[in-house]
């Protein structure tokens, strides 16, 4: 006498797993159970494939991002030296667009120097070390010009 999966008396040409199922072990209710597991674990893999490659996107996207913000940036500087040497032009004062960039530099390390000073003696946020490296970047970069 053989028994289901349960304990109970399997009647003779039912299945195993599904004792009211009229078929032998595998039955066709088994049978579709197993094909709709192996499409599931089919399409799970294929999610996580489009999730990878989602976010290798994303990632490139901001990376993407980063220089265009960057060379945004490069641009903005470009436009700011010409209006201030055009300004200069007016009243009759040149420069060398290399002098206004020292004096851009220059500005723009005095502007770091004093926020870390102001963000200091308000005891917010104390000196940044950070901050105090890109002053002497800038005023390097000014020196080599």
């Amino acid at each position: 006498m053989s028994f289901d999966i349960y304990g109970n008396n399997l009647q003779r040409g039912h299945c195993e797993v599904h004792p009211n199922i009229a078929e032998e072990y595998p039955c066709s209710l088994c049978q579709s159970h197993s094909q709709f597991q192996s499409q599931e674990a089919d399409t799970t893999c294929e999610v996580q494939s489009l999730q990878n490659d989602l976010a290798q996107s994303n990632s490139y996207i901001d990376s993407l991002r980063a220089e265009l913000a960057k060379v945004t940036a490069e641009r903005d500087l470009f436009k700011e030296t010409a209006r201030q040497y055009t300004e200069l032009a007016s009243r009759g004062m040149f420069y060398t667009i290399a002098e206004l960039n020292v004096f851009r530099l220059e500005q723009q390390a005095n502007g770091i120097s004093d926020l870390d000073n102001m963000l200091s003696i308000l005891g917010e946020v104390p000196s940044s070390r950070a901050m105090q490296e890109r002053v002497k970047e800038l005023r390097k970069q000014a020196e080599a010009l």
